[in-house]
Protein backbone atom coordinates (compact mmCIF):
# COMPACT_ATOMS: atom_id res chain seq x y z
CA UNK A 1 0.00 0.00 0.00
CA UNK A 2 1.71 3.44 -0.94
CA UNK A 3 0.95 6.30 1.15
CA UNK A 4 -0.18 9.87 -0.30
CA UNK A 5 3.10 12.46 0.94
CA UNK A 6 1.70 15.83 2.26
CA UNK A 7 3.59 19.06 2.85
CA UNK A 8 4.18 20.16 6.39
CA UNK A 9 2.55 22.75 7.60
CA UNK A 10 4.27 26.45 8.50
CA UNK A 11 3.95 28.03 11.90
CA UNK A 12 1.71 30.75 11.60
CA UNK A 13 3.95 33.61 10.73
CA UNK A 14 3.37 36.66 13.44
CA UNK A 15 1.43 39.64 11.89
CA UNK A 16 3.60 43.20 11.44
CA UNK A 17 1.37 44.85 14.39
CA UNK A 18 2.53 41.99 16.77
CA UNK A 19 6.24 41.86 15.82
CA UNK A 20 6.23 45.84 16.73
CA UNK A 21 4.41 45.10 19.95
CA UNK A 22 7.41 42.58 20.69
CA UNK A 23 10.33 45.18 19.89
CA UNK A 24 8.45 48.15 21.53
CA UNK A 25 8.76 46.09 24.91
CA UNK A 26 12.49 45.16 24.57
CA UNK A 27 13.72 48.66 23.01
CA UNK A 28 14.48 51.64 24.86
CA UNK A 29 14.71 55.11 24.12
CA UNK A 30 15.91 58.51 24.98
CA UNK A 31 15.61 61.41 23.09
CA UNK A 32 18.59 64.31 23.82
CA UNK A 33 18.99 67.71 22.42
CA UNK A 34 22.42 68.74 24.07
CA UNK A 35 25.11 66.19 25.35
CA UNK A 36 24.02 64.11 28.06
CA UNK A 37 23.53 60.63 29.48
CA UNK A 38 21.64 58.09 27.10
CA UNK A 39 21.25 55.56 29.57
CA UNK A 40 23.09 55.00 33.14
CA UNK A 41 24.10 51.36 33.00
CA UNK A 42 25.45 48.38 31.19
CA UNK A 43 23.07 48.34 28.08
CA UNK A 44 23.23 47.18 24.16
CA UNK A 45 23.00 50.13 22.14
CA UNK A 46 20.79 48.92 19.13
CA UNK A 47 20.83 52.65 17.46
CA UNK A 48 20.25 56.23 16.82
CA UNK A 49 18.11 58.63 15.11
CA UNK A 50 19.48 62.36 14.17
CA UNK A 51 17.69 65.15 12.93
CA UNK A 52 19.56 68.48 11.71
CA UNK A 53 18.70 71.46 13.01
CA UNK A 54 17.84 73.49 9.53
CA UNK A 55 21.38 75.50 9.93
CA UNK A 56 24.59 73.21 10.40
CA UNK A 57 25.31 69.78 10.03
CA UNK A 58 24.54 67.59 12.83
CA UNK A 59 27.31 65.20 14.94
CA UNK A 60 26.71 62.77 17.18
CA UNK A 61 29.31 61.13 19.12
CA UNK A 62 27.96 57.85 21.84
CA UNK A 63 30.49 56.87 24.46
CA UNK A 64 30.29 53.73 26.46
CA UNK A 65 30.53 56.02 29.90
CA UNK A 66 27.87 56.69 32.22
CA UNK A 67 28.45 60.51 32.72
CA UNK A 68 31.33 62.05 30.04
CA UNK A 69 32.04 62.34 26.84
CA UNK A 70 35.03 60.22 27.14
CA UNK A 71 36.38 56.34 26.37
CA UNK A 72 35.34 53.95 23.70
CA UNK A 73 33.25 55.78 20.98
CA UNK A 74 30.22 53.15 20.41
CA UNK A 75 28.43 55.49 17.45
CA UNK A 76 29.02 58.22 15.57
CA UNK A 77 27.05 59.77 13.13
CA UNK A 78 27.70 62.85 10.60
CA UNK A 79 24.10 64.42 8.77
CA UNK A 80 23.32 67.26 6.68
CA UNK A 81 21.93 70.38 8.54
CA UNK A 82 18.30 69.07 6.80
CA UNK A 83 18.69 65.49 6.97
CA UNK A 84 17.37 63.05 9.02
CA UNK A 85 18.98 59.66 9.50
CA UNK A 86 19.25 56.60 11.39
CA UNK A 87 21.80 54.16 12.59
CA UNK A 88 20.63 50.95 13.31
CA UNK A 89 23.68 47.79 14.79
CA UNK A 90 23.08 44.26 13.29
CA UNK A 91 22.04 41.82 15.87
CA UNK A 92 21.90 42.51 19.19
CA UNK A 93 23.65 45.82 19.29
CA UNK A 94 26.68 47.24 20.68
CA UNK A 95 27.40 45.78 24.26
CA UNK A 96 28.27 49.35 26.73
CA UNK A 97 29.34 48.27 30.01
CA UNK A 98 29.16 51.33 31.69
CA UNK A 99 26.44 53.46 29.87
CA UNK A 100 25.67 55.70 27.31
CA UNK A 101 27.12 59.22 26.88
CA UNK A 102 25.63 60.98 23.85
CA UNK A 103 28.06 64.19 22.56
CA UNK A 104 26.06 66.22 20.00
CA UNK A 105 26.53 69.30 17.94
CA UNK A 106 24.01 71.14 16.45
CA UNK A 107 21.64 68.45 16.00
CA UNK A 108 18.39 66.02 17.99
CA UNK A 109 19.20 62.46 18.51
CA UNK A 110 17.30 59.64 20.04
CA UNK A 111 19.10 57.29 21.64
CA UNK A 112 17.49 53.04 21.16
CA UNK A 113 19.11 50.49 23.74
CA UNK A 114 18.40 47.43 25.69
CA UNK A 115 18.94 46.60 29.07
Amino acid sequence: MTEALTLGTRPPVPSPDSAMQRLGQDILSTRLTADGVGYAGACFLVGFTITGDGTNAGVVLIYDHASAASGTVVGEGRFASTAMGSVMLPGPGRWCESGLFVDLTTCTVVVYYKR
